[in-house]
This record gives structure tokens, sequence and C-alpha cells, in this order.
């Protein structure tokens, strides 16, 4: 089978994530609007909970199949065994991960305010075994999953305009959001069917060996449990619904631009599969690019987004969450922990099948991140539990990076002299929106709009003027791209 081009994969996956995440940045402030910070604290509530069995349900399926399908995308036999493996795992554990759904909402939330939210989700828990997508991920087909996903991604939002129009409209939000995966899980099904990629079988199933497998793969990469989902869980039971929507709502943003930046590191991951059993150096090569184009973004887009954290988070769900730009400001920290998780994890701990280190450090330190958290209980808020949060991580990244150097040996440089320098030029243009266009008398989105190009403008000349190699790197291969399509 041939390989898609690298380039093109990104630039689908770029698109992809546009839909996937900013999409929703598009109806999700009226959404804020309409639901106010109890409604929004309320649904996050809810969302929560059905994570955790989300997580159960799923395990390690969806990482694991990419990896495995990605390695064998020329092997029909080994394809199928994976798949049908996976699929009857995710089947056993839809119906005991609903059955003990149920159980919990009708005995521990049977009064409560989220009660019917919760109940309705029980449809989207079933819908997850249908979710088949990491297999078109690992056939590396990700012009058919942008397409899909600017479609249906596309029907929900005008649905959503269309049908929400006050607070009592709160279900039909909920419904929305469980047909955007009812169409979205159905069209991908039909399409690994006519593509022919995998087929489900029952003649070579090893369901223990694999179930072990996404156990561990579940606990490496669904760490929020012990984090972020931990922290809104008490946060709603000790704290209030108003701390929960201000935390989520600070995640959500976050998420989406942390996500919307990795897009080459997503779509390294299959690629680099490849690249670790037969060409050593290339993979250690392509993994030293993508640390430094993504250090080149992460560094000024933590800048910026301080920098206008008070009027992003009114321009995005109103006045009455601007008390949420303080906890918006820790988030942005997550951005380059993000990336670095990311990378030391997925890229290289879990591709030298080094989950056990990965499963460790997260659980070691995810136990001490709820321990300080129920000491401090009835004092928690926002602030506290992501600043909680981000050291904990900051220490499994410390750890990862220490037994990446001193165990495998790699020769890939993680911090540089060059990333100070794009801190430096990142301060310029803080310092510019902070000193001189604060000062001028213009609309919120008038404000962020130029902010935003004067800021972009002032940081890529500056790395022009100083000749940084990564950035004279990228506009070569840009350019002999554009001559190739010519």
């Amino acid at each position: 089978m041939k390989k898609n081009n690298l380039v093109h994969n990104t630039g689908y996956k770029f698109l992809l994530n546009i839909f996937r995440f900013t999409l929703p940045m598009l109806i999700l402030p009226y959404i804020y609007r309409i639901m106010g910070t109890k409604n929004m604290g309320i649904i996050n509530f809810s969302e929560t909970i059905y994570s955790y069995f989300n997580i159960f349900i799923i395990m390690g399926v969806y990482e694991f199949g990419i990896r495995e399908i990605s390695k064998n995308q020329n092997d029909e036999e080994k394809k199928n065994k994976i798949f049908s493996n996976l699929m009857i795992l995710m089947f056993i554990n839809t119906v005991i991960g609903t059955i003990f759904y149920i159980i919990l909402v009708k005995n521990y939330f049977y009064t409560s305010d989220i009660h019917k939210i919760l109940m309705v989700l029980v449809i989207k828990l079933i819908l997850i075994q249908l979710n088949v997508e990491w297999v078109n991920e690992g056939m590396e087909d990700y012009k058919f999953i942008s397409i899909k996903t600017i479609i249906c991604r596309s029907i929900s939002l005008i649905l959503m305009f269309l049908l929400i129009k006050k607070q009592s409209d709160l279900m039909i939000y909920i419904y929305l959001n469980i047909f955007f995966d009812l169409i979205s899980n159905i069209s991908s099904i039909i399409y690994i069917i006519r593509k022919n990629y995998v087929k489900l079988t029952f003649r070579t199933l090893e369901l223990k060996k694999y179930f072990k497998i996404i156990v561990i793969i579940m606990i490496m990469t669904h760490s929020n449990i012990l984090y972020f989902q931990f922290d809104k869980i008490i946060l709603g039971i000790y704290s209030s619904e108003i701390e929960v929507a201000y935390y989520s709502l600070s995640e959500r943003l976050i998420v989406i631009i942390a996500s919307l930046m990795l897009t080459f590191n997503q779509v390294l991951f299959p690629r680099l599969s490849n690249y670790i059993v037969e060409k050593r150096e290339k993979y250690e090569e392509l993994l030293q690019n993508a640390i430094d184009y993504g250090i080149l973004l992460v560094i000024p887009s933590i800048v910026g987004l301080i920098t206008f954290s008070k009027e992003i988070v009114v321009l995005f769900a109103g006045k009455q969450f601007s008390e949420s730009s303080k906890v918006f400001i820790y988030f942005t920290i997550y951005i380059i922990i993000y990336f670095y998780m990311n990378i030391l994890s997925k890229q290289i701990l879990f591709l030298f099948s080094k989950e056990k280190i990965i499963i460790f450090v997260t659980l070691i330190l995810g136990v001490v991140n709820i321990l300080l958290k129920l000491f401090l209980k009835t004092k928690l808020t926002a602030q506290n539990s992501i600043l909680i949060t981000l050291i904990c991580q900051l220490l499994i990244i410390a750890i990862m990076y220490f037994y990446i150097r001193l165990k495998l040996k790699l020769k890939l440089k993680f911090l540089k002299k060059k990333y100070i320098y794009y801190l430096i030029y990142s301060l310029v243009f803080h310092f510019f929106c902070k000193l001189l266009l604060v000062k001028l008398n213009m609309s919120l989105i008038i404000y962020i709009l130029i902010g935003v190009l004067c800021s972009v403008f002032i940081y890529i000349m500056l790395l022009l003027i100083f000749k940084d190699q990564i950035i004279y790197n990228l506009i070569k291969m840009i350019k002999g791209k554009w001559r190739e399509e010519k």
C-alpha cells in the first residue's frame, strides 16, 4: 500500500482539528451565554462523570489500534485479527460499563439536578462501540476523516443555532451532541467496509492478551482521570458548579488550542511507529524536527494567550465568566506540558514499549494529586486545583526526561539555547500589546484581531532578522511544496 504524503496528512489533520475543535468555538460562546454559569457547571459535571465510564469502555483501544494498524497496513490477516479482538473487547466493555453506569446514576444521583442528563448520556455510552475511527487513522486516511468531520460538525453547528434559544433547551444541547456521535460513527463504519480496510472474524481471538495491553495503555493515555477529570469531580462535590464551569471553560479552550498547534505531532505517530523498527536515525531526525517546530509555536502561543487572557474569556463566554481568566492563565502553562508529555510518553516511551514507566510515574503522581485535593477539600478553587495538577505533571515530565536520557540514550535535545530567544521575541510583542495597543479605543474583537496580527508579524520578523534556522527551513519546505504542486 502506498503511504500517504506526510505534508498532505498534516494538512488534512490540521483541517480536521479546525473543525473538530475550533468549529465548536463558534457555537460554544452562544451556548455559554444562553445557559449561564450554573447550567454550564451542571453540564460539565455530568460530562465528567460520563467520561470516567467512557474511558473504561474505550480503554487503550484507540491508541493501540492506531499503532498496530499502522504497523501492519499491508498485512490483511494481522489487521483483521487486531480489529476483531479490539471490537469484541469494546462490546464486552460497553455492556459491563453501561450496567455499572446506570446503577451508579440510579443510586447516587437520583435526586440530583444532573440525573436526567446522566440517563440520556447512556445512549452516548452505547455509541462508543461504533467508534472505528482508529482504523482510518492507522491507515493514514486523514482525507476521509477531515471531510466527514467537516460535514458532521457543520450539520451539528447549524442545528444548535436553530434549536437552542433559552436555558430550558439544555437537553436539546445534550441530544444534538449524541446525534453528532451517531452520524459520525456510522459514516466511518460504512467507509471502512467499502474500502475493505478490515473484516470482523472470530477465528483468531486472543482476548486475554489484548485486554492486558489495552488496560496498560488506558492507564498510560487516560491519566486525566487522576488529574483534570478528578479536579472537576471534587470541585463539583466540595466547591460549586460555578467553579466547575470556570475550570471547564479554561480547560476546553486550552485543549482546543494545544491540539491545533500539535497537529504535526499527531500525524507523526503512525509514521514514527514504522521508523522506530526500520530506520532508527530517521526516527530521531523526524522527532527532533517535531520538537523544534513545536517549541517555535508553543512559546509565543503561551505568551499571546496570557496577553489576551481576559479578552479571550469574555469574547468566548461573556462577562459573567470574566473571573475565569485567572484560571485560564494557569491553564496556558499546560500547553508546553502537553507538548512535552506527548513527545516523551507517546512518541518515545510508548513506541519503545516502555508503557510500565509511564504507568508507574503517572499513577504515583496521580495519587499525590488526589491526596492533596482531598486534604484541601472545601478550600479548593479552580485556581489552586489547576496549580497543584500542573506541578504534579511537571514532575512527571522531569522523571520521564531523565529516564529517556539515562536509559534509552536517544540523541535528542529537549532544551536548546534558541528556545530562550523565542521567549524573548514573544515578550517583545507582549509588551507592545500591553503598552501601546491597550491605549487605543477599540472593540474587543478588533483589539484581539489587531493584537494577534501584530504579534505574529513582530515574532516572524524577529525570527527572520536573527536568522533562525527553523523558520528558514520551514519557508524552504513550503516553497518546495508549492513548486511541486505547480
